[in-house]
């Protein structure tokens, strides 16, 4: 297979490899380079998501999640990833200005009327 050229081989022996090691960081880090090898924006942040995850890292993993959800378009879903991650990190300040951005791209004026309150009172 190394003969081969082929890096989507190459990345499923070093799965292999790794597995038999019981490193699941290293799995993570070869399966990122699969689905790189793919194309795959999508399955990369999942691969990333979980190399995250066993580190135990909570805002790495909003990170990661933002970015998937921005591969898909979602600008609700991309403030919703934000807002936790804000929390995670204790700023109150932050989680209302990405509480405006989502419910701006609602369209809910009463809404973003109580972000704004929010964030005068922070």
């Amino acid at each position: 297979m190394l003969s081969t050229g082929s890096t989507l081989a190459v990345a499923r022996v070093r799965a292999a490899e790794v597995l038999s090691t019981g490193s699941t960081l290293a799995v993570a880090h070869v399966r990122a380079a699969e689905v790189l090898s793919t194309g795959s924006t999508l399955a990369v942040a999942r691969v990333r998501a979980a190399e995250v995850l066993s580190t135990g890292s909570t805002l790495a993993v909003t990170r990661v999640r933002a970015a998937e959800v921005l591969s898909t378009g979602s600008t609700l879903a991309v403030a919703h990833v934000r807002a936790a991650e804000v929390l995670s990190t204790g700023s109150t300040l932050a989680v209302a200005h990405v509480r405006a951005a989502e419910v701006l791209s609602t369209g809910s004026t009463l809404a973003v009327a109580r972000v704004r309150a929010a964030m005068r009172r922070a």
